[in-house]
This record gives structure tokens, sequence and C-alpha cells, in this order.
């Protein structure tokens, strides 16, 4: 889901009048390569992440003639059960701000693409239970409940389409549109959290594991006022 908003009276000169106010909610879907993430968890017994999950957000649009300034926040999760102990979740949230340009004067269709900077939040959350080797070929049994998570500054870049159509009152309209956009971090932080199984946790070594970039495909339907 996404939101898109804007402040004042309509105009129709542009999809998005000058000083007008639009609301949006968006779904779709998120597509990331998890393949580092995917090599620790096959090798610990856990289910591998998709490639695609579904995702939802909010936005909210400034515009300043044809120049769009956005607030955006978007997520995306899956869960995921191996066996009947190991289970896996995953989540990642990008919040930011970009600038648009219109590329048509139109009243009724805009095409927008944009750039901005933000933030990405990636989290796997970990609990499972299940026996060890140790050096010497004997076996224990380990219980683990564990947090991994990294944040980091995002590049984004992308673009949207809009569609409006008129209703009663005047200054009312419903807005249709799609977009595609692309986060990738460019410097993070990591965080790790456990509780039990601390010989095990030797083996779910991450070495600052990231998904290299996201890519988001959403609709959007909203009314502006």
């Amino acid at each position: 889901m996404l939101i898109l908003l804007m402040v004042g009276p309509l105009r129709s000169q542009y999809v998005f009048g000058e000083k007008e106010v639009a609301f949006f909610v968006l779904g779709g879907a998120t597509h990331a390569q998890y393949d580092e993430y995917n090599k620790v968890l096959q090798n610990n017994g856990f289910a591998e992440l998709n490639t695609w999950s579904p995702s939802a957000g909010f936005e909210g649009v400034i515009p300043i003639h044809r120049v769009f300034v956005k607030l955006g926040l978007s997520g995306s999760s899956q869960e995921h059960l191996a066996g009947d102990d190991e289970y896996t979740r995953w989540k990642i949230t990008n919040a930011g701000v970009s600038v648009g340009y219109d590329l048509l004067k139109g009243e009724k269709i805009s095409i927008v693409p944009f750039v901005g900077l933000g933030g990405q939040f990636e989290k796997l959350r970990l609990n499972g239970s299940g026996q060890m080797e140790n050096p010497d070929g004997t076996t224990y049994d380990y219980e683990v409940d564990g947090e991994y998570s990294v944040r980091g500054v995002a590049g984004q870049v992308g673009v949207g389409s809009y569609y409006q159509i008129q209703l009663k009152p005047e200054r009312l309209a419903l807005l249709l549109g799609v977009q595609a956009q692309y986060y990738r971090s460019v410097e993070s932080t990591v965080k790790k959290s456990y509780t039990g199984g601390s010989a095990w946790l030797a083996s779910l070594d991450y070495s600052e594991v990231s998904v290299d970039g996201v890519l988001s495909i959403s609709a959007l339907v909203g009314l502006s006022f």
C-alpha cells in the first residue's frame, strides 16, 4: 500500500494540481536476490527465502509546478516453516524522500520518473531446535531464538504513471496509477541478538550479509482534493 499527499484547492492543468492534495493506497510485489542469506539458512536447516513477496506502503507527494516531492514508506515480509521446528520470518522496510518530474502536460495522465534517498531496514528472525555434532562426533540438542537486522542508507530510482477521473464535487478526483521503484543500500550497520544455542551460532555467520537491491512494483488507487 502507498499514500500520495498534496494540499490546497484543485487545479486541472495537470493530473496533480499545483496546490492539490491526493491520498493513495498501494499494493504490489517486491523482488530481491537472497542468495547470501539462503546459503546460511540452507546450511543450518532453515527454509530459504523467496525472491518475490507481497508488499504494501504509504507515500505522500507535494507538487511544485511539474516537480513532485515524494515522501514514501513501503515494506514486504514472508514467513516459512521447514519441518516441524525451523521457523524463518523475513521483513524489509524502505523509507525515503524522492524528487520527480512530470513529463506530460495533460490533465488526465502523467508520467513521473524520480530519484531519491532514504533508509533500508532488513530483519531476519529464526526460531528452531534440533541436533548439532561436536568435533569429537558426539551430538547434542539445541534450541535457538535469533534475530539478525541490517539498517542502511539506500538510494532510490523509479517511475510512476497516474490517471485522473474527475468526480463530483469537481474538487474531488479519483486517481489510478502504477509504479516501479528500485532501492539499493549504499551503507549499512548490522545488529544480532540471540538466546540459546550458543555453540550453534558459530555456524550462523552472515558476515554482514544484505540484499543488494530491492525492486517494488505496485498499483495505486487514491483520491485528490
